[in-house]
């Protein structure tokens, strides 16, 4: 024994030393897992009492254990090469047996890999690791968690390891059946104390039909209920307060209702700039809490001309020089004699999620709470937390995340429209709850200089429209538009009108020398472009609680700008000013867009939704509607509270 666990610690150091074996541990961390296991495997075959007293299965021909045929091919294999590609492929395919095969094998072997770990590439090697157990599935996920944090300790207890493998191994049920002929054939099971339950040792066997379960040799018991954990997928009894196996917290004790079907599952991204991007802090009940790496895939002049492309999107045109042409091909934005195509925004989504999703810790983070979402059957409901000096950070287009490997969007994709949530930050007070028991009161700000009057009455009467059955009820008072809008008259209704929930404009706005500005109306019928640093004190004063912009760049903020601050958006300055909700277009917009936006928005409030699903659902409208999907991922919700619950203004509460 001693002679084979040296030979499979120079094979494991050589594999694991190798070039290559680091670039697979970042683009494919099933490879690494594979190439370890048949480092393992090589190096203790042909050695019987591994075969039947560790891992409590049998590596012969026969092979009782196992309906696979992949293992029997595996054993076999004339290279190490050819048992790396038949793992994998077992591996890929969810083969319960080469699962079970590898789990044991890599725990057995666990103190020499870990002592063949290469210490500049240990913790990337070691999160490969558990990246690809988890991935894998079966027993590896099960152990994936324990295995990583005793590759990390040099005092782990591998025993236990090693016993709860063989345990899972010792109670696969065995059966062989319409066999004709078995020649050689060699078959012990044993139970979890050794004492062996079934043996056979012939020349020849005929007629075979056999059943072998239960060789544990102990009484039945009646099974505990359980559910698989969504982070590691072991069974976890029903009622458990988090998972044995990787510790995430499940919540809930036995017997607890489940809740509702349209409750998001909340995830929390915490984004702390750096030099290379953001550290980012991932945060769930259901993971608790992990870190990861963001390096910005857009970044100075990169992100600026980004930004412009997506506006230009919503209004297509040329108007990129050359060598701003190249630069997106560079970046991978496709576009044609000086027009962007129409997938240029997929393209941007792609580039921005495989960057969020690079370090393994954050793509698990974000796997496991999206696949435990969609096998609850609830929307995801995503929160991203920002400093108010990350202007780089909050330049970038969130909203716009996609899979590469998925036809739609993140907040569109598997059948429950995910909401995302922009929140700021702020070392100040958040304002006192507004009590209930009265009307919700609507108050619009409607310039009329540049704004189509044709254009305007259809919004006036969309808005009408979907608030009709609350003022019906008396449940939402409508107050006369400011129109035309000009300074005083906003100053001079804000200050009589009293609490303002709702707070509409539709209008005009841009984002200028670091500021967000609104087009408002002077007393001779011209143009008065306000900055909103200078109205932000009004609307906060009137106790806003929603206001809702329908204007360009109502969410943009500076990228490139030298001093440049997220709250001189237009949004954000809303919300340091103590505006709990604001919902605002991050680009340019097409009228029409914001007007279809803004009434699937009310709609959905007025029938009780929260905030942030009634901007979800808005999106999705956009989306289904336009012909070349380029305004949905336009509205921004940011929020100033720090919870990661939803904000209802109808009909709910403030979870």
């Amino acid at each position: 024994m001693g002679d084979t666990m040296t030979d499979l610690l120079r094979r494991l150091k050589t594999y694991l030393d190798a070039p290559t074996t680091i670039q697979l541990a970042q683009a494919v961390p099933l490879g690494v897992l594979a190439g370890a296991s048949a480092a393992t495997i090589a190096a203790i075959i042909g050695m019987p009492a591994f075969a039947t007293s560790c891992l409590g299965i049998i590596f012969g021909g026969l092979a009782v254990n196992f309906t696979s045929s992949l293992i029997d091919k595996i054993v076999h294999a004339g290279s190490e090469r050819e048992q790396v590609k038949l793992i994998e492929q077992g591996l890929k395919d969810g083969d319960k047996d080469v699962q079970t095969l590898v789990a044991g094998a890599l725990t057995h072997a666990g103190p020499e890999v870990s002592a063949a770990l290469p210490p500049a590439d240990r913790d990337e090697l070691i999160i490969a690791f558990e990246a690809a157990m988890r991935r894998a599935g079966g027993p590896l996920v099960g152990i994936a968690g324990r295995y990583a944090a005793a590759l990390r300790d040099p005092s782990a207890d591998w025993g236990v390891l090693q016993r709860d493998v063989r345990e899972d191994a010792a109670t696969l049920t065995q059966e062989i059946r319409g066999v004709d002929l078995v020649e050689d054939a060699m078959q012990e099971a044993r139970d979890v104390d050794g004492r062996v339950k079934q043996l056979i040792e012939a020349k020849t066997v005929r007629g075979v039909s056999q059943v072998a379960s239960g060789v544990r040799g102990t009484k039945p018991t009646p099974p505990t209920p359980t559910r698989p954990c969504p982070d590691c997928g072991m069974a976890v009894p029903v009622g458990a307060a988090a998972c044995p196996s990787c510790g995430m917290r499940l919540g809930g004790a036995q017997g607890a209702a489940a809740p509702p079907a349209t409750t998001p599952i909340p995830l929390t991204l915490t984004l702390a700039p750096t030099t290379y991007g953001a550290q980012v802090s991932w945060e769930s009940d259901l993971i608790g809490r992990r870190e990861s790496r963001f390096v910005s895939p857009f970044a100075g002049a990169d992100l600026d001309l980004v930004i412009r492309a997506l506006d230009v999107l919503q209004y297509p045109s040329s108007g990129f020089t050359a060598a701003e042409a190249d630069r997106l091909t560079a970046l991978g934005i496709p576009h044609h004699d000086g027009l962007l195509r129409n997938e240029a925004h997929r393209a941007v989504g792609q580039i921005l999620y495989r960057a969020l999703a690079a370090d393994l810790p954050g793509a698990a983070s974000l796997t496991s709470v999206r696949n435990f979402a969609t096998n609850q059957g609830r929307p995801l409901s995503l929160h991203i937390h920002l400093p108010p000096d990350a202007v780089a950070l909050a330049a970038l287009p969130w909203e716009l995340l996609w899979a590469p490997d998925e036809p739609t969007p993140l907040l569109l994709s598997r059948g429950h429209p995910a909401s995302l949530t922009r929140h700021l930050d702020l070392a100040q007070a958040l304002p006192a709850p507004r009590p209930g028991g009265r009307p919700l009161r609507v108050l619009t700000i409607a310039p009329q200089a540049l704004l189509d009057p044709a254009m305007h009455s259809a919004e006036r009467q969309a808005r009408a429209a979907a608030w009709a059955p609350l003022v019906a009820s008396g449940a939402v008072e409508l107050l006369p538009d400011i129109s035309p809008a000009t300074r005083e008259a906003i100053s001079d209704t804000l200050r009589r009108a009293g609490p303002i929930d709702v707070l509409h404009y539709i209008g005009h706005g841009r984002f200028e020398k670091g500021e967000g500005q609104l087009a408002l109306d002077r007393a001779d019928g011209k143009l008065a472009i306000t900055p909103i640093s200078q109205l932000a004190p009004a609307l906060a004063a009137a106790q806003v609680r929603l206001a809702v912009l329908t204007a360009c760049q109502g969410a943009m903020v500076g990228a490139a700008e030298t001093g440049a601050s997220v709250l001189g958006g237009v949004a954000p300055a809303l919300i340091a000013q103590g505006v709990p909700l604001v919902v605002a277009m991050q680009l340019t917009v097409r009228q029409t867009a914001a007007n279809r936006a803004t009434r699937v928005i009310y709609e959905e409030l007025a029938a009780g939704r929260s905030v942030q699903a009634a901007v979800a659902a808005a999106r999705l409208a956009l989306y289904t509607e336009e012909q070349d999907r380029a305004s949905w991922y336009v509205p921004a919700l940011y929020v100033r509270s720090a919870e990661a619950g939803e904000a209802y203004l109808v009909g709910g509460t403030k979870k």
